[in-house]
């Protein structure tokens, strides 16, 4: 009984110790958290998050998420911790020593740890990612924008290229007055043409008209 109670000792002092060593060798920020503090954190959290190693288990865990998703981060650790079911992952705002703003997203579990629940996490640094895509949005909402004021473009000149129309002659009629050519427009504004649009190029027209008095 001894001898076997000896080796299981020995092989959960291994698992001890290759837990310790993948934790400070992960590639990725890990930590555990426990009573609204780090218990452990790795060289990884340290350079991500600019504190050192000490200064991160004295600090209270939500100080360091971004303001606006410190209630959604407490949220889904009290709920995982009471054995809730919930996602193992999700995206949201660390704040660094310094200050900047750090988007991660964060692969938790529950684990056991010292006899009582705790989050083991996981953060993957994903600040480049939402730059290329906030470049993305803004690249596309530029380029909606220019396709926008060119349709815009097209129609009024399609409006003026009836105005001039109308008020040219043509071997088979007269030209409209200006008058008669407006009231065309104006008859046909929400039909053949955009009002919006036909409103517009009247203001133009009667700019360019009080220029040229």
């Amino acid at each position: 009984m001894i001898a076997v109670k000896t080796d299981l000792c020995g092989v959960l002092l291994l698992g001890a110790e290759y837990f310790k060593y993948i934790f400070d060798y992960s590639p990725l920020p890990i930590y555990i958290f426990q009573d609204a503090t780090f218990r452990m954190v790795n060289h990884k959290m340290v350079q991500i998050t600019g504190y050192s190693g000490d200064e991160l288990l004295s600090i209270n865990f939500l100080e360091l998420i971004y303001s606006e998703d410190r209630q959604l981060v407490a949220d889904h650790i009290s709920r995982r911790l009471a054995g809730e079911s919930m996602k193992e992952d999700y995206a949201f705002r660390a704040i660094n020593k310094h200050g900047n703003i750090i988007h991660v997203r964060g692969y938790f579990s529950v684990i056991d740890f010292e006899g009582c629940p705790a989050v083991l996490g996981q953060l993957l640094n994903i600040s480049e990612q939402r730059s290329i895509e906030a470049a993305l949005r803004k690249s596309k909402k530029e380029l909606a924008e220019k396709v926008d004021y060119l349709n815009a473009l097209i129609r009024i000149l399609s409006i003026a290229d009836a105005y001039d129309a109308m008020t040219s002659d043509r071997p088979y009629r007269q030209a409209m007055t200006h008058l008669e050519a407006v009231s065309e427009l104006t008859r046909c504004s929400g039909t053949q043409f955009d009002p919006h649009l036909v409103a517009v190029f009247l203001d133009m027209l009667e700019e360019t008209e009080r220029k040229h008095i």
